[in-house]
């Protein structure tokens, strides 16, 4: 797994809640987070790209959080 390489151990949490008309999925990882040159708003991996897609197939928006680690958030309207 590319968060914690070379058989490191690390913490994933997972959130989903309500919040007014939206639901609020939050994923976060505490490991090795992106290296340097990968450019979120411009992905070059199919992974990202996989994100990007369906987030916005399903009407969502998605941010990366500036944490340690790697960490999205997404908003997916409920109506």
């Amino acid at each position: 797994m590319y968060a914690f390489p070379e058989g490191r151990t690390g913490t994933i949490t997972i959130t989903l809640r309500t919040e007014g008309k939206n639901m609020i999925f939050v994923f976060a990882d505490d490991g090795e987070g992106y290296p340097p040159g990968i450019d979120f708003e411009y992905p070059q991996s199919s992974g990202l790209e996989l994100i990007r897609g369906l987030t916005k197939q399903l009407r969502g928006t998605v941010e990366k959080m500036n944490i340690k680690g790697t960490s999205y958030r997404f908003v997916f309207p409920l109506e």
